[in-house]
């Protein structure tokens, strides 16, 4: 599993060619992204736009622990790192944590490794104890 679903619906299909992963379907009037919003994304970019959690980042936030998989074929590693880019810009370095697993796909066990999660349970327990 990964961590972080999108964060930038209108941008996952771009950054799915650009990694060279997937299909670029996402907007699609099928998409399961467009079926939820209730329209084709590019036609209803505003809504979108106000449906992408990459908007609702702001200073007062609580610490979030990202994680992605820089194979994942469904959604782009990039959605990521542009959530990383706003983080840094809105809260700063000290409010999130941010892991790249170079192996790891869409739910791939990677995710559930030893390692992997003595890394969840330190942010963990960093934050909620």
């Amino acid at each position: 599993m990964d961590w972080l679903g999108p964060t930038d619906f209108l941008k996952m299909d771009e950054q799915l060619a650009e990694s060279g992963l997937g299909l670029c379907d996402h907007s699609e009037a099928d998409s399961p992204e467009s079926i939820f919003l209730g329209a084709r994304l590019t036609d209803i970019p505003e809504l979108v736009q106000r449906a992408n959690p990459i908007t609702y980042v702001h200073a007062d936030m609580p610490p979030i622990l990202i994680q992605h998989g820089r194979m994942d074929a469904m959604i782009p590693v990039q959605q990521s790192m542009n959530l990383v880019h706003k983080l840094e810009e809105s809260v700063g370095h000290d409010r999130f944590e941010f892991g790249i697993l170079e192996d790891a796909s869409n739910g791939d066990p990677l995710f559930e490794s030893e390692d992997n999660m003595k890394r969840v349970f330190q942010f963990l327990d960093r934050y909620l104890k």
